[in-house]
């Protein structure tokens, strides 16, 4: 594997000052999702993202099919008879935080980084996938696996794209979101987010209970907790939000189906004499990591890095929870360490950073994922 790994370093050096004016273009695309006069289904800066990446990829002579603006997909040309496998990231960002020392949407280049929203979550990681295929279409690598990438727009919101994408394209073999750090994302809680708040805001028994709900980081007193070995436990942000109210972001283990949480969660409301609101409900999934595309990824990772990562369960949200059979595969390092201030440099943090040696070992690392995951399902056959 020595070789193909220099071959594709190679790829990287010759076109490194490509790829980084790529990234810093596609940053400095303002696409936080939004309703204006555009006509477009999340706005004119969203609708802009997509159509670069469109007219990029059929310039290194991919196929694109555009899915309404909801997302783009790239493919290659060559028809492939074997499993289709998805990579899935997205072009819209969190709308800036104030408090960062380089342009919101600069795609500055400083230390070694690629600067601005976006950057990290999840722009570059989208590109490294893009610019293997790059390298896989320029070598004429033959593959038996049918490979397609999703670029979406609306992932931070509520992930309406996907699923637009999916009614239409239908579920892959495997669906691989890139949207976290190396190795693979094998699993995710379920979420639930609700308000509850009392009926009569003055009186001194609802308070009570609101002050024992602040200090419920469990989901105990709302009868949602529940661990689990894979998974962990139930987690609960709880803020009070008013007077007699307060706000819990649940993220529960999938052992608790997430609407028998909400019924939970209901049936603790009308006992305590509290209204309760869901604000957003959305399963986790679980796909077991010491066997399968999570192992062999992993295994890939380890062997290439000479480090003895396993799949973990990841805190947030991606689109691999949509897929029937999926998981996350990067595209961030583990281990990495910001040479920034607390509170900046992350993703939704003011001055979002992404290393470029990072991004550079991310393509190699998604080229031999393809590489390996075709030699797999081809000897399935």
């Amino acid at each position: 594997m020595k070789n193909i790994e220099k071959e594709i370093e190679q790829f990287i050096q010759e076109n490194r000052e490509d790829m980084i004016n790529t990234a810093c273009r596609l940053v400095r695309i303002p696409s936080a999702a939004c309703e204006d006069d555009s006509g477009y289904p999340y706005g004119r800066a969203c609708a802009e993202a997509l159509d670069y990446l469109d007219v990029l990829a059929k310039q290194y002579g991919l196929e694109t099919e555009m899915y309404d603006y909801q997302g783009l997909e790239i493919r290659f040309p060559q028809k492939s008879p074997g499993k289709r496998v998805l990579f899935a990231a997205h072009t819209d960002v969190v709308p800036p935080s104030e408090g960062g020392f380089y342009p919101a949407f600069g795609g500055t280049v400083d230390r070694n980084y690629i600067i601005g929203r976006g950057a990290v979550d999840d722009k570059v990681p989208l590109l490294a996938v893009l610019f293997a295929m790059v390298y896989l279409q320029k070598k004429h690598v033959p593959l038996w696996i049918d490979v397609r990438l999703f670029c979406g727009s609306h992932e931070e919101t509520d992930m309406k794209d996907i699923l637009y994408y999916l009614e239409r394209a239908g579920q892959p073999d495997l669906g691989l979101a890139v949207d976290d750090d190396f190795p693979v994302t094998n699993g995710e809680k379920g979420v639930l987010k609700f308000v509850l708040r009392m009926a009569e805001k003055d009186g001194a028994c609802g308070n009570d209970v609101v002050e024992k709900l602040l200090t419920d980081e469990k989901g105990e007193l709302t009868g949602i907790h529940v661990v689990s070995e894979t998974m962990g436990e139930t987690v609960c942000c709880v803020k009070q939000t008013g007077a007699g109210e307060c706000r819990i972001d649940a993220r529960i283990p999938v052992e608790l189906p997430v609407a028998k949480a909400r019924e939970r969660v209901e049936e603790f409301a009308k006992k305590s004499g509290m209204e309760f609101e869901v604000l957003k409900e959305e399963d986790g999934y679980y796909i077991a990591g010491d066997r399968g595309a999570p192992k062999l990824l992993t295994d890939l990772y380890n062997e290439v890095t000479g480090a003895d990562e396993v799949p973990y369960v990841m805190k947030g949200c991606t689109y691999a929870r949509h897929f029937r059979c999926g998981c996350g595969f990067g595209a961030g390092d583990p281990h990495e360490k910001k040479p920034f201030q607390e509170g900046h440099g992350g993703a939704h943090q003011p001055d979002e950073a992404h290393n470029i040696d990072v991004f550079f070992n991310a393509v190699k690392m998604y080229v031999l994922g393809i590489l390996r995951l075709n030699a797999y399902y081809t000897e399935g056959q």
